[in-house]
């Protein structure tokens, strides 16, 4: 699976939550962030990335946003 950062090794029945916000009636925002849960909706550690993401060098990218 792609996952921001590169490719990860999904665990066999793991579920993915991506993040959300919400507005509380008072308009306080809520903020819930991403996370990984097993086939009991108990919380895991993010699955290992396998292929690291980034950016190949190009007359377009600056020098420290390539990755090198």
């Amino acid at each position: 699976m792609w996952q921001r950062g590169g490719w990860v090794q999904v665990p066999t029945g793991a579920r993915y939550a991506h993040w959300r916000i919400r507005y509380a009636p008072d308009g306080t925002l809520l903020f819930a962030e991403e996370a990984w849960y097993n086939a009991q909706l108990k919380p895991i550690a993010a699955p290992k990335v396998l292929v690291s993401a980034y950016t190949p060098p190009n007359e377009l990218t600056p020098e420290a946003q390539h990755g090198f």
